[in-house]
Order: structure tokens, then C-alpha cells, then sequence
């Protein structure tokens, strides 16, 4: 298998970010885009470096804030690209989720990440009977 590169991973991200700007838009949402610093060991150094990464702020009605942001550094080495959503109803933090880049597609369980799954993220209980 091939690496990710980091450019592949700053794509995937985008296509990502617009699909949640689109959706949170039809939900009657907002989207802003920022950077925050990620953190993690170096391999031959035990100390932790930074890195600014892409982030995407959403705000729904009703209190509802969600914070997407990749879960690792996208300069660190590996295949990994882990898109964490911290969600918040008024203040109080509710249950993460989390998204997965993988075969060339974003999941959030075994098969494609599906819009209907991004709506059950930007909405407080998020699916019926189901966990985050």
C-alpha cells in the first residue's frame, strides 16, 4: 500500500469539509474554516511537536456546536487521516464521532460515509439507537 501523502490528505479533507458546509447549510447551520495545532511524539525524540491543521466550526440551531478537525497531525507519516467531530449542546460536550479516510473514501463505519450519516452528526442525539 502506498503512503498518503500529505496533499492527498489536505484533498481528502476539503471534500470532506464541503460536503458538512453543504449539508449544515441545508440545515440551517453555519460553517467557518480555521487552523488549530495538533500535537504529537516525534519518532526518535520524546518530546511533542505542533502542527497547524485545517479545522471546521459548525454551528446549528438550537446551541448545537460541532468541531471537525483531523484527529493527527496530516504531516505525520502513515496512511492515517482521522477526522474527529467534538460535539457540543450548550456548552456541555456530548458524545465524539469520528471519520475515517480509507480506500480512496470517508467512512464512519465499514462503508462509505452516506449524507444522511452527516446529518445524524450535526444534530444533538444524533442516530436513533445507535452510539457515536
Amino acid at each position: 500500500m502506498n503512503q498518503i501523502t500529505v496533499e492527498q490528505k489536505l484533498t481528502a479533507l476539503g471534500e470532506l469539509y464541503v460536503r458538512i458546509e453543504r449539508i449544515a447549510a441545508e440545515m440551517k447551520g453555519t460553517a467557518s474554516r480555521s487552523n488549530v495545532e495538533r500535537s504529537f511524539l516525534g519518532a526518535t525524540v520524546a518530546s511533542s511537536k505542533e502542527e497547524n491543521s485545517l479545522a471546521l466550526f459548525v454551528r446549528m440551531p438550537g446551541g448545537f456546536f460541532i468541531e471537525f478537525a483531523p484527529f493527527y497531525p496530516l504531516g505525520q507519516p502513515g496512511n492515517n487521516l482521522i477526522v474527529q467531530a467534538r460535539r457540543y449542546q450548550k456548552g456541555t460536550r456530548r458524545n465524539d464521532w469520528q471519520f475515517r479516510f480509507s480506500e480512496g473514501e470517508w467512512q464512519r463505519t465499514q462503508s462509505a460515509l452516506s449524507d444522511q450519516e452527516i446529518r445524524e452528526c450535526l444534530t444533538p442525539d444524533g442516530p436513533s439507537g445507535a452510539f457515536g
